[in-house]
């Protein structure tokens, strides 16, 4: 087991992050080692994830398992590149399900999940992402509004474009009998950070604290509680390099372990705040760490976040990069976004829900709008 895993990791370390240490190294001992720019495989970080999880899980159980089988799962194709990350027991009880042959309801639900996914990505992120990648490329001359809304179309671009593939990916799996685990349940509506990671990403989350987390803290002497808070935050700055050989995604993931930290010392103190005082700071500050991802350097993020906060420019508003019918446009998609997340039904709903089928008329409307608009960009998440 223990070979298994150092021989992924290994792998991972050497395709996704030996440029990222040699440039440190460069960095720090002023070297000129040259980087090897090697190309980087298809889906690496995702199915290294399974088959850890999946060397662990056999060796816990004291199974076998066909090679064949073993093979269907860590390349199933329609979750391998961007998620979620499927446990190798969910799985197998369902490659039976395969053989079977097809179940109707499952490719009816399928396929409206499927055109969700798509038309989340196509008609929503994407037109979210021209005004961002507008607003990114111009951060400089940001105002305080424009780079508030920059911010938020950011947010939603990148839920939506996410969502998007998972939906996409839940859907043909359904089509061929498999079902995926949920991935996000309307994160957007948390309470608090904990919440948030409860609900965001669920098939990470559920890894971190499976093969992660628990396994640490097992291994501490005298656990106490500020230990297992250091243990989180080092968890999750490891989870932000997970997502790629940058400093902004370290800085993304420690961001978030302080967060997390910060709510658990809230419970731990019965320290209460309001509902909606809590919604604002939690969404605000998901949106606000979400610009971490998105920039380029760390550098970058400083500058925008000075701008929303009025220390780099106090003008309220002034804007060369949209006009003014642009900002409508943004304000009202920015509307239409939020009322989504917040008041819409998820996907998953239609699976568990046997009894009340998606509206054929509703997936007619956004087959139609999606292959109207078809213009693809590629998923965010396929560059992690």
């Amino acid at each position: 087991m223990f070979l298994q895993i150092l021989f992924n990791l290994i792998l991972l370390f050497v395709f996704k992050y030996i440029d990222f240490a040699i440039t440190q190294v460069n960095f720090t001992f002023a070297k000129n080692i040259q980087l090897l720019e090697l190309a980087f495989p298809l889906a690496l970080s995702f199915f290294t994830f399974q088959q850890i999880s999946s060397a662990v899980d056999l060796f816990q159980r004291r199974k076998t398992i066909k090679v064949v089988d073993y093979f269907l799962y860590v390349t199933f194709f329609p979750q391998l590149i961007a998620g979620p990350i499927v446990l190798l027991e969910h799985f197998e009880k369902q490659i039976e399900k395969i053989r079977r042959g097809f179940n109707f309801r499952n490719i009816y639900i399928g396929l409206f999940i499927f055109f969700l996914g798509l038309f989340k990505k196509n008609i929503l992120a994407d037109t979210f992402g021209d005004f961002v990648d507008k607003g990114f490329n111009n951060f400089e001359t940001l105002s305080i509004l424009i780079s508030w809304l920059v911010s938020l179309a950011w947010t939603f671009q990148f839920y939506f474009d996410f969502s998007g593939y998972t939906d996409m990916a839940i859907g043909s799996a359904l089509i061929l009998n498999i079902v995926l685990p949920f991935n996000f349940n309307s994160p957007l509506k948390s309470y608090s950070v904990i919440e948030f990671w409860k609900k965001w990403h669920i098939s990470l989350g559920i890894f971190i604290q499976n093969y992660m987390y628990y396994p640490i803290l097992k291994s501490i002497k005298k656990l106490t509680f500020s230990k297992s808070l250091l243990a989180l935050i080092i968890i999750m700055t490891l989870i932000g390099l997970w997502h790629g050989p940058n400093v902004t995604f370290v800085f993304f993931g420690f961001l978030h372990g302080i967060a997390l930290t910060l709510n658990y010392m809230f419970k731990k103190f019965n320290i209460k705040v309001n509902k909606i005082i809590a919604w604002i700071i939690t969404f605000n500050f998901i949106n606000i760490s979400f610009l971490v991802f998105r920039s380029e350097n760390i550098s970058q993020f400083f500058e925008i976040l000075k701008t929303m906060v009025g220390i780099k420019n106090s003008s309220f508003y002034t804007s060369k990069i949209f006009s003014l019918s642009e900002l409508y446009f943004l304000v009202l998609f920015l509307v239409v976004g939020l009322i989504i997340c917040l008041t819409k039904k998820n996907s998953n709903y239609f699976i568990v829900n046997k009894d009340d089928n998606p509206n054929i008329y509703l997936m007619s409307f956004m087959i139609c709008i999606s292959l109207i608009f078809l213009n693809t960009k590629e998923f965010l998440y396929f560059k992690f």
